[in-house]
């Protein structure tokens, strides 16, 4: 449940260390961030629109003209809120395009100097914009509070992943005793923000806990710790699963769903227990099968009678 804040520290953490370093890897990220972004509205968009109009009976055009609704375009292009069941994810990427692209404006503007400021005004946005809403009596545009999306989530914790690179000597020297009691520390608040929450309603989840950053950030100086950390496998290739698995996990759920609801009630019940364990073995064992394919692919284009075939066309 704290995935989202160390996603975004660790985005955070690399982006300084490319800027550091010099290397100008950050524009070729921000271009890959645009085109999966792209390609996910598009096969969540256009799943959903076969779902309601097929499965539901929804009109195709009551759908757009809904869709191209003020209220809605501004939900998606400013709240990364996404309107259809399928594709709520979708708000983890886009808010990170637009934190990206601010930061390559900054970077571009000479603001830099300007982001431990801006990381302070982001967590007091967090906080008084969505889980302390409902005490703050939080109002916009009609809105009780803001769900998280780049400003509420992605932003201040980027942020602080860039602060993370710029202190990361300092960080190796915390003991590991400290993050786990700081891990610990993080689950208890999540766990009594939870309880306030049920109990007196003041609170407002909306994803990320404040708990859950701490527990991020605590994993996060782990890890920083163990220097030696072998190139293995899952350090090497790691984030290319993790973000196959991302895209693939919502369509193959639902694909998942339709299936035992067609086969009968009794594997739809087996289905709803297990449905996560399911989902993410299919997904994994996808995307060993993208990763393997890909892989012969390389070979094959690598290969002495694909090097001549080039020579020959050229």
């Amino acid at each position: 449940m704290f995935a989202a804040p160390a996603f975004f520290i660790l985005c955070g953490f690399f982006h300084a260390r490319n800027d550091q370093t010099g290397n100008p890897k950050n524009n070729k990220v921000l271009l890959r961030t645009v085109l999966r972004f792209l390609a996910l509205f598009a096969v969540y968009l256009i799943a959903n629109i076969l779902r309601y109009t097929l499965q539901i009976g929804v009109p195709l055009k009551a759908m757009l003209s809904a869709l191209l609704s003020k209220r809605i375009l501004f939900e998606f292009f400013v709240l990364c809120s996404w309107p259809f069941d399928m594709g709520k994810p979708l708000w983890f990427i886009q808010s990170l395009l637009y934190v990206r692209i601010g930061l390559w404006l900054m970077n571009k503007w000479k603001l830099m100097r300007f982001e431990k400021l801006l990381m302070v005004l982001g967590f007091l946005a967090m906080l008084f914009t969505s889980e302390l809403a409902g005490l703050v009596h939080f109002h916009f545009l009609g809105y009780s509070y803001i769900p998280t999306n780049w400003l509420t989530c992605a932003l201040p914790y980027m942020l602080l992943g860039r602060l993370a690179y710029e202190k990361r000597e300092k960080l190796r020297e915390v003991s590991a005793a400290v993050c786990i009691v700081g891990f610990v520390l993080g689950t208890a608040m999540a766990f009594g923000e939870f309880t306030l929450l049920s109990r007196y309603g003041y609170l407002v989840y909306i994803g990320s806990a404040v708990g859950f950053g701490v527990m991020a950030l605590s994993v996060f100086i782990l890890f920083l710790k163990m220097n030696d950390l072998k190139r293995t496998f899952i350090s090497v290739h790691g984030s290319t699963y993790s973000w196959r698995i991302y895209a693939l996990s919502q369509p193959v759920g639902l694909l998942l769903l339709l299936l035992a609801y067609s086969v009968s009630p009794a594997l739809l019940s087996t289905v709803q227990t297990w449905g996560g364990i399911i989902v993410y073995v299919i997904c994994l064992l996808l995307s060993f099968v993208f990763g393997y394919t890909m892989h012969l692919t390389r070979i094959y284009n690598d290969s002495a009678i694909m090097r001549k075939w080039r020579r020959w066309l050229h």
